[in-house]
């Protein structure tokens, strides 16, 4: 499914061509925590790097099957609730003024 060398190798040839981001270094510590069979470390480095990965939702997609293949145990529960209350949130704080149209 994920072969950890082909994807360090690939880090390893996107950097050198000078292209560095928040998420390259992030994928070259999951590598890191995978090699060494470190899923609070994983956990903790998706937790770190969330803002960047909510960027695009297939990064999520991505590390929740890693997860899975990797530790046996998903990712996406553990952020499910957290999307949830961020829902429930934005209906709460809405950013549309309220506009009252009936007559009476």
């Amino acid at each position: 499914m994920f072969d950890l060398n082909i994807s360090k190798d690939l880090i390893t040839i996107y950097q050198k061509e000078g292209k560095e981001s928040p998420l390259i270094n992030l994928f070259n510590f999951i590598v890191e925590a995978i090699k060494k069979k470190d899923f609070a470390l994983f956990k903790l480095l998706v937790d770190k790097y969330k803002p960047s990965l909510d960027r695009d939702s297939n990064f999520m997609e991505a590390l929740d099957s890693m997860s899975k293949h990797y530790f046996k145990k998903p990712l996406k529960a553990q952020f499910a609730f957290a999307g949830l209350m961020r829902n429930m949130l934005d209906l709460f704080t809405c950013s549309r003024p309220f506009t009252h149209t009936s007559s009476i």
